[in-house]
């Protein structure tokens, strides 16, 4: 799948993230085909209710392929809202929002990747617009993509997203939206 980051933010912090997939065709077809009772490419109030139950409310299990690491911790989400779903160019798009607080005043570096840690799915940033802020407070503020061997950590509690003995090869590196506050003004 291709994904997008938002940053949402208030003036004072950041807020949460936006996190928009566009999947491949052929795990479209399975769900479409299932979910889009009615064939209309199209999903009303019902349709969207049981998409969200049939092919998204799992990956809590898997903290929606999602890893925050702010200032050195990290956070696995375990709740979202805002979920939406649609069909553009018979592909499923799926939206949603993770809420997380980060005051930019304690910001000294915050990453965020979105991936499957089993690497059963392959996820990607869109070539196109990979990121971008709801409302950027200031110019003070870098954000970059970046690859982090140093995110993929096996051997939490996470249940279903990390498995006991498994060592990361370091094969596959995926790329993560780096916020950092810059000592200069950046133009």
């Amino acid at each position: 799948m291709d994904m997008r980051i938002g940053v949402l933010s208030s003036e004072e912090e950041i807020i949460g993230f936006k996190i928009e997939w566009e999947f491949d065709y052929f795990f479209s077809n399975s769900v479409i085909s299932v979910c889009d009772l009615d064939k209309n490419w199209k999903f009303n109030k019902e349709e969207l209710e049981f998409l969200e139950d049939y092919a998204f409310n799992n990956l809590e299990n898997f903290h929606y392929f999602t890893t925050i690491i702010h200032n050195g911790k990290i956070f696995y989400p375990t709740k979202y809202n805002s979920f939406k779903a649609w069909c553009k160019n018979e592909l499923l798009c799926y939206s949603f929002v993770i809420p997380f607080k980060a005051p930019f005043k304690t910001l000294n570096s915050l990453s965020i990747g979105i991936y499957d840690e089993s690497f059963y799915c392959d996820v990607a940033f869109l070539k196109e617009r990979p990121f971008y802020w709801q409302n950027q407070p200031n110019n003070k503020i870098k954000s970059y993509i970046g690859k982090s061997e140093k995110t993929i950590v096996y051997d939490n509690e996470v249940v279903g997203s990390k498995r006991s003995g498994v060592v990361y090869s370091g094969v596959a590196t995926p790329d993560l939206l780096y916020i950092k506050i810059s000592d200069e003004d950046e133009t």
